[in-house]
């Protein structure tokens, strides 16, 4: 099979276009999950932990120490807490980029060819095959 360099070209520099874009998506999704949990998990905590700041402050003041029983259920790690609290140890996810070095390639190749035309047996023989280069465009589209 033959294919136009050029429009093979276009078709890679979409392509390249269109993953770092997704990957942009879902990045941007993982944020948003998680400063929706935190904001939930703030919202659910925070009276426990005002409770737990005035029976300190209170304790302190009356030069008693403050126990694990001091601790408000909310905010208790288990059934026995032995003083250990809940705490949001959640970090924000890591940014995920888009796997794009075998088509970066490609664009690099079409781009530094003088031929008009190149086929996918040549492309095969440097190490392209069209078939995967394309399949996880594919697969995403049919995604819901």
């Amino acid at each position: 099979m033959r294919f136009s360099r050029a429009d093979l070209l276009a078709r890679v520099t979409e392509e390249i276009g269109r993953r770092r874009q997704a990957a942009a998506d879902r990045n941007r999704r993982g944020v948003e999950q998680h400063e929706a949990k935190l904001a939930e998990h703030v919202a659910r905590t925070n009276p426990a932990w005002a409770q737990l700041a005035d029976r300190i402050r209170a304790r302190v003041r009356a030069g008693k120490p403050v126990t694990s029983a001091d601790i408000p259920q909310d905010l208790r790690a288990g059934h026995n807490c032995n003083g250990y609290v809940r705490t949001w140890d959640a970090k924000p996810p890591a940014e995920q980029g888009p796997d794009l070095g075998a088509l970066e390639m490609l664009a690099r190749l079409l781009q530094a060819t003088t031929d008009e035309e190149i086929t996918s047996t040549a492309l095969e023989r440097l190490g392209f095959r069209m078939a995967d280069l394309f399949r996880a465009a594919r697969a995403e589209r049919q995604e819901p």
